[in-house]
Formats: C-alpha cells, sequence, structure tokens
C-alpha cells in the first residue's frame, strides 16, 4: 500500500480519490492515505493544505494544529507515524507525518526522514509529562523505533536497555532510574512510553 499525495498531479492510482482543496489545488489521494486520514478523524483538505504550506516552506520540517484526532488508541496521548510520498509537477519527496493527539489539540508535523530526530525528541518531551503514550504506524519503520530508543536513552539517561522474553514473545525495553520507560513488542508496528515501568511490567 503506498501512501501519497499529489498535488496538481493526477495520482497513478485509478482508485485513489481526488478533490479540490480550499486554495484551489487539484489534490489526489492515494486510497491507502485517504483511509488512514479517515481513520483517524482528519479532513481530508486540512490536510492537503497542510502540506501545500509544507511545499511552500520549503523546509525539512513543517507542523501544526488541528482539532483532536480520532482516539483510537487505549492511552489518551499518542502518536500516529507513517511514511508517504507527496508529488507534484515540480517535486517527488519522500517524508513522515507525526500526527500527535495532545489533551485538547493534535498536532500534524510533516518532516524529512533525515531530522527524524527532531520529531523523536518532540514526542519524548511531551511523554515524559504523561503517564503513559503509546506510538503506532501503519507498518514497521524499524528506524523510527530505533531512532526513537537512541533519543530515549541519550536524552533520559536510560541505564538499562534488554530484550526479555515473555510467552514467546520479546520486548525491547529502555528504562532509566526515574523508572520511565520505552517498550516495543519487537515486531509489532507500535510501541509505548511508560512513567512507571516497575508498575507496568505484568502487563507487557
Amino acid at each position: 500500500m503506498l501512501f501519497e499525495i499529489s498535488i496538481d498531479k493526477l495520482s497513478q492510482e485509478e482508485k485513489g480519490v481526488r478533490l479540490i482543496s480550499n486554495s484551489g489545488h487539484l489534490v489526489s489521494f492515494s486510497s491507502s492515505l485517504f483511509n488512514e486520514l479517515s481513520r483517524l478523524g482528519i479532513d481530508k483538505r486540512t490536510f492537503a493544505e497542510i502540506v501545500i504550506d509544507f511545499l511552500n516552506e520549503g523546509t525539512k520540517y513543517y507542523s501544526t494544529y488541528i482539532k483532536p484526532i480520532s482516539n483510537v488508541e487505549e492511552c489518551k496521548y499518542y502518536s500516529r507515524i507513517f511514511e508517504f510520498w507527496i508529488t507534484s509537477s515540480l517535486t517527488s519527496k519522500q517524508m513522515f507525518a507525526v500526527i500527535t493527539n495532545y489533551d485538547e489539540i493534535s498536532e500534524v508535523l510533516i518532516i524529512d526522514p533525515k531530522v527524524f530526530n527532531y520529531a523523536a525528541e518532540k514526542l519524548l518531551n511531551y511523554a515524559s509529562t504523561k503517564d503513559c503514550m503509546k506510538f503506532s504506524m501503519p507498518f514497521i519503520y524499524k528506524f523510527v523505533v530505533f531512532e526513537t530508543f537512541n533519543i530515549f536513552k541519550k536524552k533520559f539517561n536510560a541505564n538499562s536497555e534488554k530484550i526479555i522474553g515473555k510467552n514467546n514473545e520479546k520486548f525491547l525495553i529502555a528504562k532509566n532510574v526515574e523508572d520511565n520507560a520505552l517498550i516495543w513488542k519487537i515486531e509489532a508496528p507500535q510501541f509505548s512510553y511508560v512513567s512507571n515501568y516497575e508498575e507496568n511490567k505484568a502487563s507487557i
């Protein structure tokens, strides 16, 4: 499934969805991206305008805020991360969208994979103020997992990183002295932050 949005250029996918943006651009969504945005409750024209603003800015990342996205995870605080293509008559870019649910608002961050560490640090800074935070992806982006774990180990002074096994499953766990932890069920398309690992490890 290719996640793609095309601006003023027809998508290669016949089953894609086309619309006119609020600023008058012809926008084509691949069906997979359209369905992903629908799942999150994100207005397609709003997302299109964010992408257009990103292209106009010409930077490595761009963010803006929208109404809260659909609560699709067990933890109130979560981030949905997916890779997608932006194509136009002038460019073709492979980017990441990081869509994060805060208390009363959500953020859409579009970012170049080369500077994903910026997104990982921002996410962890926010997560550290909460009891939990869930990070999910439509596919396993190991790059995202390991980049986030590396930032956690550096920024939060993790003194322990280990792989544990339970019921034929394996988990990668990084933890610091304050008992904050990142937990990834290996090969799963999600991972979690918890503020108190000892209280949560029984549920792993």
